[in-house]
């Protein structure tokens, strides 16, 4: 995850005095502090129910990964779509193609690989 997201990483020192303040579930408390004290837009769970709870004024959204990939997807399709692309060629069968990414992603996102696979003859040769 690093590697992948290196802007995406928060130092303990940088939230840790919030945890304690969390309304949330007391397991993801630190999560929601280190989105809070990065100034994340979004939380990307797919446990959304430790997220229920927000404290006032919180400026982080809590999305579901199907909803958030929804959301990129709608807002910017050729931008995702090249991105899966990009993952498919750096992969080997069954994730070579952007077909079989969305097939595998489409447990656990499915809304998101549904409307992935209704765009896709737009956007690939």
């Amino acid at each position: 995850m690093e590697s992948a997201f290196p802007d995406a990483m928060v130092t303990k020192a940088a939230y840790s005095d919030l945890v304690d303040q969390m309304p949330n579930d007391p397991k993801d408390r630190h999560v929601l502090a280190a989105a809070i004290s990065s100034e994340a837009d979004v939380l990307v769970t797919a446990n959304t129910k430790h997220f229920r709870h927000l404290p006032p004024n919180c400026a982080v959204t809590v999305q579901h990964p199907d909803v958030f990939l929804n959301e990129c997807l709608t807002s910017n399709p050729r931008e995702l779509i090249g991105v899966l692309q990009d993952m498919a060629d750096d992969r080997n069968y069954p994730l070579d193609t952007v077909q079989g990414i969305l097939n595998a992603l489409h447990k656990t996102v499915p809304n998101f690989a549904m409307q992935a696979f209704d765009v896709l003859s737009r956007y690939l040769p």
